[in-house]
């Protein structure tokens, strides 16, 4: 088997004025797109498609209670100590190009041609500056509920993701961190990697 994919995915995310329940709402919207190659047998000859994917909607809802304080850092931005929380729906809409003629030609559509309903909920806490200008500790979930492929009769069970970071802060950057591999609910463990500093 081998298959490759460059794909790009362009989004727009709108954050309209006003208030609900004390937080803001907002929605974001992404298309992928791009160029599949390869085969999944030994002895096929490589295919390629260049295709669109299945567009993917969230409508969110966050409330925070952080508040501003003034950084070690002279002339930095403040920092935000305190807790966010995020709550959302998301869809993945099957219009996106998918061709069940064979499995390579389904392993190569950018399209899964299956609905996808998928709540979230999440929360950011950034600590007082115990270490460094604080530590920062996101976690995000997602609840993928996908109905059945009608063109293959194919069902694909429900996935719940955990994604979580812990972040120490210096002025308004990231300095050093650690991400975890997702959870899933076929995967009951999660391995940590350091990432790099981003200033």
């Amino acid at each position: 088997m081998h298959l490759f994919k460059e794909v790009g995915a362009p989004f727009l995310f709108y954050v309209p004025k006003g208030k609900v329940l004390g937080g803001s709402v907002g929605i974001g919207a992404l298309v992928p797109f791009g160029n599949s190659c390869g085969h999944l047998f030994i002895g096929e000859n490589n295919e390629c498609m260049v295709t669109l994917g299945d567009p993917y909607v969230e409508f969110d809802w966050s409330r925070s209670w952080a508040k501003p304080r003034p950084s070690k850092v002279r002339g930095a931005y403040p920092i935000m100590q305190g807790l966010t929380v995020l709550a959302g729906f998301g869809t993945l809409f099957p219009a996106g190009n998918f061709d069940s003629t064979s499995l390579t030609t389904q392993a190569l559509s950018l399209g899964q041609n299956t609905w996808d309903f998928a709540p979230t909920a999440g929360f950011t806490y950034t600590t007082a500056p115990i270490l460094a200008e604080g530590i920062e500790f996101t976690f995000r979930m997602y609840w993928n509920n996908y109905l059945e492929n009608p063109e293959t009769q194919f069902q694909t069970g429900d996935l719940l993701d955990f994604e979580f970071a812990a972040t120490t802060r210096r002025a308004s950057c990231t300095t050093s961190s650690w991400a975890p591999t997702p959870w899933s609910k076929a995967i009951p463990t999660a391995t940590a990697r350091p990432i790099s500093p981003s200033c």
